[in-house]
Formats: C-alpha cells, sequence, structure tokens
C-alpha cells in the first residue's frame, strides 16, 4: 500500500476551492467563507481561522455559509494536524451539503473525510469515501477533482491491485489535458513510488525526477518536500545511504518551516533509516525518537507503527532478537494497515530466526510471500530466511529452493535499477549476506558448480554493466558524476568459466571470502572445477593482507600461502611457468599473490605466471585477435615520465628513476613508434591529448590515492598547464572516465595504482576507470612503490614482451630478474648517509600486478 507515512497526502484534494454551494451563499457570511477558503489555499492558516470563527459565529445552523465554514475549519486543523478535530467538523457540515442537495459540496466533504480515515489508520473506510468521492466527482464532470480523487486512491489500493495503475495513469492524463504542473507533479510523485516499491526502479527515479520539475515549477513547497523524501529512499534502496540524508535533510527544513508535523515525522523516520545502514546507530535512534514522539503526539497511528518496525530494526541489526520480537509481534497481529504488517514480517521472521524459533520464523516468512503488499526489495531477503530456517530443520532440499528463489529475485531487483552506475555500485552491497549463505549452502551440498556461479552473480555487476554500457556506444560521457549504465550484463556461467580457461591456457584461482569461511574453485582448460573450503575469516585474511604488504621477513607471506595456496596446491598446475588466473573478493583485491612463500621459502611467482581480474566475465569480453610479431611491431608508444608535478600541497619530491625508467624503455621499443613526454612537456592537457591514439601507455609518475569515499579525487600528478582542471596537472579518477581510449595496455608505474576501496563492486579506482576508458590491460600497483625498484623492472618488461607475445610471462620474468638482483646484492640506491644496499623484500618488486586479458 502507497501510505503516507512514506510520500504523504499533499492536500485534502486541494479542497480549499469554494464549492457551489458556497458560491451560492448570501451576503457577508457567504464571501467571508469564500475568502477563508481562499486563504486556506494560500497557507494562511491563522487568518483563515478567523474568517472561519466569524462565519460560525454569525450564521444560520443550518446556513450554506455555516456549512462552508465547517468544512474550512476542517481544512485548517487537518494542516495542523488535528485529524479528530477535523472529523468532527466534516462530520457536522456533511448532512447540511446533503439537505440542499449539493452534491459538490457532498463529494469534496467524503473526500476529506476519506483523508482523515486514511490518516487515522481507517484504510477500508477511506478507500470507501474516496470511491463515493470520485464517483461522484466524475458524475458531475469535474475533471480535475475526480484526477485529485483517482491520485488519493492510490494510497489505498494494494500494490498489486490492477486498479492501481489505471487510476494513476487516467489521473496523469486528466493533469496533463488541464496543463496543470502541479497535479502533473503529485501524481507523477505516487507513481514514481509505485514503481520503485514493485521494484522497477528505472521507471520510479524517472517519474520522481518528473515530479520534482513540475513541483519546483509550481512553488509547491510542501509537496516538493515529500518528493525528496521519496528520491533519498530511492538512494537507499540503492545501498547509497549517505548519498540519501542530503534529500531528507532538505525535505525536513521545509517541513519544519511549514509546520508540517506528519511529513516532519516521516523525513526522521528516513533519516534513522539511512543512518542506521550507515552504521551510526546512535544518530539512528535519536531521530526515530524524535519522529515516533510527534507521530504519537498527532495520532499518525499508521506512521508510528512504521516507525516503532524500524526501530526493531535496528535492534535486530544488534541481535537483541527478544526486543524485535516485542516491538513487531504487536504491529503483524494486530495493525489495521496491510502495509505495515508486510513491512514488519521479513524482520520478526528474522527475529524468530535468531532465537531459534525456527517454526515461527517460517510461518511469518510464508505470509510476508504471500502478502500482497510486501515491497519487492524485501524478497529476497525473506526467501533468505525461509532458507536458513530450512538448514537449520535439515531440509537442504527446501533450502536449496528458497536459495534460488532469493537469487532469481535479486537478479529480477538488478534488473530494474537506475541505470547510473554511481547507483548500481551502491546496490552491489545490499544483498551480500544472502549471496555468501548461498555460496556456504552449495558447497555443503556439493554442487561446485552452482556455488561457483552464485559467488559470480555478486562480482563486479556494476563494473560489468559499465562496460557493456561503453562498448555499446562511441560519445564520451558528458556528466561523469551520472555514468550512464544502461546496460546489464548477466554474471559468468561454469560454461563460460571453461571456455575462457581453455582460450588462455590457464587454471582460474577463484575465491570468496566470507565472514566465518573462505571458498576457492579451480576452474582448468580441461573444464574440471574443484573446490576447497578454507577455515579462515575475512578479518583475519585482511590482517594478513596489511601485514604482507610491508612486513620483513614475510611472515605473513609465508601464512597466506598455507591458508590460500596450500589447501589447494594439488589442484593447481605441476608445470613451471603455468598461467594461473586470479579473480579475488574481500581484502584479496590488496594481496599480491607472487609474493605468497611456500613452506620452502619459494614465491608462488616462481612457480606460476600471473595476472587478475575482479570477475570472470570481465574475461568474457570480446578480445581482440591473439597477438603476433606483425602486429606487436604495428604498436605504438606513449611514454611519460618524471613531469614537474602538481600536487596539493607541498611539492612532492622528484622522481629520478622515472626519468631514467622511459630513457630505458625508450631504447627498448622502436623508435619510430614513440611519443616520450617528461618534465614540463607532460602536462597534463598534453598527456590527455596524446593517450588516444596509442596502443601501450606508459605513466611513470606519482600517485595519490584516496581510499575512501572520495576515491573519484584520486589522481596521477603531472605537469600544470593552467588553473582549470584539465590543466592543473591532476589526472583524476573522474577525469580518467572520460577518456576515450583504444589501449592494449595502460602501465601505471606509480604508488597504489591498482588499489582502492573495496567494495561489494570490487575496488572502485583508477584501474576501474582506466578498464572503462578503453584499456584490455592495466599493470598496476597494490602499495606503496620504490623508484629504484620500478626503473629496474619496467625496462626488463619492454624488453622480454616482444618476444613472449603475452604481458603476464613479461611481468614474471621482470620480476624474477629483479628479485634475483635483489637477493645477489645488486640494487643499491644513494642515501643522506651513503649508498645502501637493497634486501630481497616483496614490496621492491611484488606489487605490481597485470590485471585484465594477459
Amino acid at each position: 500500500m502507497l501510505l503516507a507515512t512514506r510520500i504523504g497526502l499533499t492536500v485534502l484534494f486541494l479542497l480549499a476551492a469554494p464549492c457551489a454551494f458556497a458560491q451560492s451563499a448570501s451576503g457577508d457570511a457567504g464571501s467571508l467563507a469564500r475568502e477563508g477558503l481562499r486563504l486556506v489555499d494560500e497557507g494562511k492558516l491563522a487568518e483563515a481561522e478567523a474568517a472561519f470563527q466569524q462565519v460560525l459565529g454569525t450564521s444560520d445552523g443550518a446556513s450554506a455559509a455555516r456549512a462552508s465554514a465547517l468544512r474550512g475549519m476542517a481544512l485548517v486543523k487537518y494542516r495542523r494536524s488535528d485529524y479528530l478535530g477535523a472529523r468532527a467538523l466534516l462530520t457536522e457540515a456533511l448532512p447540511l451539503f446533503e439537505a440542499r442537495a449539493d452534491r459538490e459540496g457532498v463529494a469534496r466533504v467524503k473526500g476529506q473525510l476519506g483523508s482523515v480515515a486514511f490518516i487515522t489508520g481507517d484504510i477500508p473506510k477511506a478507500r470507501e469515501l474516496y470511491e463515493e468521492s470520485v464517483a461522484e466527482f466524475d458524475a458531475l464532470g469535474m475533471q480535475r477533482e475526480k484526477a485529485l480523487g483517482l491520485r488519493n486512491m492510490a494510497f489505498v489500493l494494494d500494490i498489486s491491485d490492477p486498479r492501481l495503475t489505471a487510476a494513476l495513469e487516467t489521473s496523469l492524463s486528466i493533469a496533463t489535458e488541464l496543463g496543470d504542473r502541479r497535479l502533473q507533479g503529485l501524481t507523477l510523485h505516487v507513481m514514481g513510488d509505485l514503481w520503485v516499491n514493485r521494484g522497477d526502479f528505472r521507471r520510479g527515479r524517472q517519474s520522481l525526477h518528473d515530479a520534482v520539475v513540475r513541483l519546483e515549477e509550481t512553488n509547491s513547497t510542501l509537496d516538493l518536500a515529500r518528493a525528496f523524501v521519496s528520491l533519498g529512499r530511492l538512494h537507499r534502496q540503492h545501498g547509497l545511504p549517505e548519498e540519501a540524508v542530503p534529500f531528507y535533510m532538505r525535505a525536513l527544513a521545509a517541513q519544519r518551516q511549514l509546520g508540517d508535523k506528519q511529513g516532519i515525522a516521516q523525513s526522521l523516520n528516513a533519516i534513522g533509516i539511512a543512518r542506521s545502514v550507515a552504521g551510526h546507530n546512535r544518530e539512528a535512534f535519536v531521530a526515530f525518537q524524535e519522529g515516533l514522539d510527534i507521530a504519537r503526539s498527532s495520532g499518525f497511528s499508521t506512521l508510528a507503527e512504521l516507525i516503532q518496525k524500524n526501530i526493531a530494526w535496528v535492534h535486530l541489526k544488534s541481535h537483541d532478537y527478544a526486543r524485535v520480537i516485542a516491538l513487531l509481534e504487536p504491529i503483524v497481529h494486530g495493525s489495521r494497515e496491510p502495509y505495515n504488517v508486510a513491512q514488519a514480517m521479513p524482520h520478526l521472521a528474522m527475529a524468530y530466526l535468531g532465537a531459534g524459533d525456527l517454526k515461527s520464523a517460517l510461518a511469518v516468512a510464508d505470509k510476508a510471500i504471500e502478502a500482497r503488499d510486501t515491497e519487492a526489495e524485501n524478497l529476497p531477503n525473506v526467501f533468505y530466511v525461509r532458507a536458513r530456517a530450512h538448514e537449520a530443520l535439515g531440509q537442504p532440499a527446501s533450502a536449496r529452493g528458497d536459495i534460488d528463489r532469493a537469487l532469481a529475485a535479486t537478479e529480477q531487483l538488478r534488473q530494474r535499477l537506475v541505470p547510473l552506475d554511481y547507483m548500481k555500485r551502491g546496490f552491489a552491497g545490499r544483498y551480500l549476506e544472502l549471496l555468501g549463505f548461498s555460496v556456504r549452502l552449495l558447497h555443503r551440498l556439493g554442487e561446485t558448480a552452482a556455488a561457483l556461479e552464485a559467488a559470480e552473480k555478486a562480482r563486479a555487476r556494476a563494473f560489468l554493466d559499465l562496460l557493456a554500457t561503453r562498448e555499446s556506444r562511441r560519445e564520451i560521457p558528458v556528466d561523469r558524476q551520472q555514468l550512464e549504465s544502461s546496460k546489464t550484463a548477466a554474471a559468468m556461467t561454469v560454461e563460460e568459466f571453461a571456455v575462457v580457461a581453455r582460450r588462455l591456457d590457464s587454471t582460474i584461482l577463484s575465491y570468496w571470502v566470507g565472514d566465518d569461511q573462505t571458498f576457492a574453485w579451480i576452474v582448468r582448460a580441461d573444464r574440471t572445477i574443484s573446490t576447497v573450503a578454507i577455515p579462515v575469516t575475512s578479518a583475519r585474511l585482511a590482517a594478513l593482507v596489511r601485514q604482507a604488504a610491508s612486513e620483513v621477513p614475510n611472515r605473513a607471506g609465508r601464512a597466506l600461502y598455507d591458508l590460500l595456496v596450500g589447501p589447494l596446491r594439488h589442484l593447481l598446475p605441476a608445470e613451471r611457468g603455468s598461467l594461473l588466473t586470479i579473480i579475488p573478493h574481500g581484502p584479496l583485491f590488496r594481496l599480491s599473490f607472487a609474493a605468497l612463500q611456500d613452506p620452502s621459502g619459494r614465491y608462488l611467482l616462481e612457480d606460476v605466471r600471473l595476472h587478475y581480474a575482479p570477475a570472470g566475465a570481465v574475461l568474457r569480453r570480446a578480445e581482440r585477435p591473439a597477438m603476433t610479431p606483425d602486429r606487436f611491431a604495428q604498436m605504438n608508444y606513449l611514454l611519460v615520465g618524471n613531469p614537474e608535478a602538481a600536487g596539493r600541497g607541498e611539492a612532492p619530491a622528484t622522481l629520478p628513476g622515472a626519468a631514467r625508467e622511459i630513457d630505458a624503455i625508450g631504447r627498448i621499443v622502436p623508435a619510430g613508434a614513440i611519443r616520450s613526454l617528461a618534465g614540463a612537456a607532460a602536462s597534463e592537457e598534453a598527456v590527455r591529448d596524446a593517450m588516444t591514439d596509442r596502443a601501450v601507455i606508459h605513466l611513470a609518475t606519482h600517485g595519490v590515492l584516496r581510499d575512501d569515499d572520495r576515491s573519484a579525487e584520486s589522481y596521477l600528478m603531472l605537469a600544470k598547464s593552467g588553473a582549470d582542471p584539465a590543466r592543473d596537472g591532476q589526472l583524476t579518477t573522474d577525469e580518467i572516465y572520460g577518456l576515450n581510449l583504444d589501449a592494449d595496455l595502460v602501465v601505471l608505474s606509480a604508488c597504489r595504482t591498482a588499489s582502492g576501496p573495496v567494495t561489494g563492486d570490487g575496488v572502485v579506482g583508477m584501474t576501474r576507470a582506466f578498464f572503462y576508458a578503453g584499456a584490455r590491460s592495466i599493470i598496476g600497483s597494490l602499495s606503496d612503490v620504490a623508484d629504484e625498484s620500478a626503473a629496474r623492472l619496467m625496462p626488463v618488461f619492454y624488453r622480454v614482451w616482444p618476444h613472449a607475445l603475452e604481458k603476464a610471462t613479461a611481468l614474471r620474468v621482470a620480476q624474477l630478474d629483479l628479485l634475483e638482483r635483489l637477493r645477489r646484492g645488486q640494487v643499491a640506491v644513494e642515501t643522506p648517509a651513503g649508498r645502501k644496499v637493497l634486501k630481497e623484500a616483496p614490496f621492491l618488486w611484488a606489487p605490481f600486478i597485470l590485471i585484465g586479458e594477459p
């Protein structure tokens, strides 16, 4: 049901318009009543109340003016959230209109009574009164009032009721014919929430956007505030609670100024949800409590129930199951509002499950699935609860069926997300608990292939959609904060895994890191698939990965080998130098597998050559023909080294090693195929222009990583040639999305260029942006890079690549060469204290990884 507790009835049919009965009233009383109704329309409630009081004090008990004043006073009380007072006045006015056979007056009063019934929780009565009112307006030929009535009907019809869509479409059609922009905005708002409730987020966002445009045009502040709440909710449903809060706060400020108590309580409820989703439970409780106090004191029973449900949800997150059950059982078993019942049931089912009452959990979950008011976004978690309960009851077949339904419901939602990259990225983390359980359950059932496919459903899905969208379009995005992502790419299937493994002649090693357990799948070129469950938590792995980045000696690297490779080493190829394709997950995105050491001290890189992919489906992309000597000879290069860096704050140190690095590479690759930029010549503008037609782009400079929600501001330092963003010497991740490349390889020889925030969609950083811009493979670094190390490693890579015709082989040879030099004490650097010989350490050679095609 579409509730006022979420989007609200803006006004009572805009009912301040005087009816025919009021217009026929004679004398000063009739004129004063009409003036009062006009003042209500303008929001001047105190002046309107004074006018109505004067009419009521002087008019005959059955006069037309008195009836009109009673209706007007009811409007004033409704606007002030005095719903019982409004109902009493309307109940007194209705027989006066009926006695004079004023059909218009009767229709308006019934519509107002319907709104009072709705806001006080009597939905059946509200539906009956709305239907009578709409029928009367239709018979009178009053199209605008009919349209408003149909729009209000949407609040009392079930989400699945076909009359709901028909009512809103008719209302919008009438509003369009009349040219009434405000009515269009009101109806589009309700339509937007309807599509969102049904899980069609794309249509919902468009309707809400159109509603806001029309309401802004007509300066409808109250209506606009409620539309902002809906827009905020849409962001929260895409997993972006922090993006939602500004919408809620804007709405709340307007509602406080207008004294809209219902709207204030509604916005506070929304703020509480967003704060809790973002992990700020204390702030959430403050907002919820203020909203609940307002709702209870103002008689908003349905809204009070909804806030109580959300308070229970926060307690559910802290596993206080007894309190959750105490808060939700009265709603589920006693509420007169079906929508509130449907909203509370998934949380109550989860609380029963946590408390060990499996039969009650199943019973409530069953009812939630059957309920017509259960929103589409809740269905995956309802099936998840049922699956967990069936598993705990020793019914694995039933649990498997529920997980299949949960995954299908999640995929259905994914198909209808708002087609913007940042929205899809937010959604990626919403159902990770469900997906993790599905992997664990399918593994337990021995369904290796199905478990791998379930894991793939959670990998880089927004990234895959973005790549598919980019491949279908040639134009560069204008607003990179609003990157279009209109395509929906399917997750990788087991059959496709086998095809990729055979094409690359590789063994694919795919991980899933759960809270309490980690899984690994091994897919070989001969189509065989194996799986291993590793008893290690995500927290333990994350701690070891952090240690491995800089620790000497490499104890963490040995521990990680024992956990991640040791249990499955017998399933990996025995032939030295075989290709291993790593698909990481969670904290493993920050790990260079090359540096893992077996018990004898051998690094994994000494046994295999490596490359990485954020998801198997990234390797399913249309690849270019195999590299040949002739094709290789046709490639051209852009070499950028040691620019006059334009950092933020104090000037960064120069990189003499970077200058030597590109000089050495320039002597290796064909001279006629090179464009080299260094120092002041390596300006951001020049580098951007030179990138467009280069097959190989090598950038040796400083990298600055924002490893937080400002990752789009991470940048590569280049030379500054102007003040505007395109010339400020800071090539940001956001700007990289706007490049138009056709590069076989981009080498980012700078610090932490393969790192970034790890989200439900994988790593959101520079490598993601370069792939979108048109790179097929990227060499980047997972940690800080020593200038001297890169200067020695990269020339070897370019020397080997033309002979190997494979990037993974060339990178392995280069890293092993540097490792051997370190072991022999052949690498030294000049320091203020004199010449220092560098000792063997993974952070000197292992940070660079190859992502994408090998």
